[in-house]
């Protein structure tokens, strides 16, 4: 039993494994934008998704440990150490030793080290040893000891990455909203919202052609979280982006202002958002509205807008989008299309004892407003990730190690060293580290080394 669990672990848990699941992954995801895109939803996605988030987890955490263990490791300093070494570069020479002991000889090699950016280490520490001229000393240093952390970082991206894209796939909210120019609202509290957010439609500007249709939409939208407002302007090609947070241009209209009256006292102020409706000759602004009333009860009106008013015989219409001659027909529930009445701005109309003004006139937006909670988890995975690849491709792990040696007048010195990966460049460096402990061995200012070394 325990030799199949153990099977099944290496094999899902393997690199052959996580690449079948990437394989699979990028199938789904090109069936879901050439066919159908309800696999997104799915359990054709989530389940490869979350197995091979799974076995990145274990992958990952596996490197871990062996980032850890490499990053802490002291070499055993001794011959067997240097033996197992042997798989990288190697030189051995010998230099006059002018009378000076293992000991003094170390301490040249470790400044010399040292001067490379390597850490030496000793059984004391970075003290070099004491020993006696018969017996062999050895050294080990090392650098770039974070480089082993830059495979497990960049795996660990790539994880948060996924995490950001189901997060993004399965708790993105859409909320529309409607505002009305100099109006605002505040948003409905998001996934991960820390503070309230209110969105105001400052400005809007309407583009017309030469026949009075409606090109294109402009507006100065704010928004403000935390006490901070940023503005942005928004078209219908370009949306308001902040963080986690879009906003899109859906529709327009007109929002009429009226005033309402009863025996010269004013009742209430209004605002009447019409619905805007295509047709063939451009946008159509019209809709039931209800308004407040007295005692005995509120009215009820047939509003249209008609932004460049004209009569068609005995039909109201209008020239073009362009607000140039804005008019409103008014016509109370019930009544015949005789008794609609034609208001111009400023004007009044009854409708029994109260009347209605209008009053004036503003353009009213749509916004699809989405949040993107994976948006901040994906832009965090991206930045690890770019310092995992730092660390792996620019923080190389190189170790060396020196075993010195007194044979009468002669110091014999055989050093080896290796590094984690791109060993050519390495066997450069080696080369040249090699140079300078033989110039540092051999020059006439040996003293002068040694005393660095205190």
């Amino acid at each position: 039993m325990g030799n199949i669990v153990d099977k099944l672990y290496r094999v899902f848990f393997s690199t052959r494994m996580a690449l079948w699941l990437m394989v699979i992954l990028g199938l789904v995801m090109v069936w879901g934008i050439v066919f159908s895109r309800t696999v997104f939803a799915g359990a054709w996605l989530i389940v490869p998704a979350l197995m091979l988030l799974l076995n990145m987890m274990v992958c990952t955490g596996r490197q871990f440990l062996r980032a850890r263990k490499f990053s802490k490791r002291r070499s055993a300093l001794n011959e067997s150490s240097c033996l197992r070494a042997a798989n990288g570069s190697e030189i051995a020479f010998a230099v006059d030793s002018d009378g000076s002991t293992p000991e003094r000889i170390s301490l040249l090699c470790a400044n010399t080290l040292r001067r490379r950016g390597y850490r030496v280490i000793t059984p004391n520490g970075d003290s070099p040893p004491p020993t006696v001229d018969s017996e062999p000393l050895f050294l080990y240093a090392r650098r770039g000891q974070l480089g082993y952390w830059g495979s497990p970082l960049f795996h660990t991206a790539l994880m948060i990455i996924i995490m950001g894209g189901l997060l993004s796939g399965y708790a993105r909210t859409v909320e529309p909203i409607v505002l009305t120019e100099g109006g605002s609202t505040e948003l409905q509290p998001g996934f991960l919202s820390f503070s309230m957010e209110k969105v105001t439609l400052h400005r809007v500007r309407l583009d017309y052609s030469p026949d009075g249709k409606l090109q294109e939409w402009t507006a100065e939208v704010g928004l403000e979280q935390g006490g901070k407002e940023v503005n942005q302007i928004v078209n219908s090609q370009k949306a308001f982006v902040e963080g986690s947070l879009s906003m899109a241009i859906q529709a327009n209209g007109y929002t009429p202002g009226l005033i309402i009256r009863e025996g010269g006292r004013e009742l209430a102020r209004v605002r009447v958002r019409l619905n805007s409706i295509p047709t063939d000759r451009g946008f159509r602004n019209e809709d039931d509205v209800t308004l407040p009333g007295n005692d005995r009860g509120a009215l009820r009106l047939q509003v249209a807008f008609w932004p460049d008013f004209v009569w068609q015989g005995q039909e109201a219409d209008t020239k073009g989008d362009a607000p140039q001659n804005p008019a409103l027909s008014l016509l109370e529930a019930g009544q015949s299309p005789a008794m609609m009445q034609v208001l111009k701005l400023g004007e009044s109309a009854r409708f029994g004892d109260r009347s209605i003004t209008f009053d004036h006139v503003k353009p009213w937006l749509m916004f699809e407003v989405t949040r993107d909670p994976g948006y901040f988890v994906i832009l965090a995975g991206f930045w690890l990730g770019i310092s995992g690849l730092f660390l792996l491709f620019l923080v190389i792990p190189r170790e060396v190690w020196v075993t010195i040696a007194i044979q009468g007048q002669e110091a014999r010195l055989s050093v080896k060293g290796r590094s984690q990966h791109f060993k050519n460049s390495f066997h450069r460096h080696f080369s040249a580290v090699t140079t300078d402990l033989k110039q540092a061995l051999s020059g006439a200012e040996q003293e002068g080394e040694l005393r660095l070394g205190h």
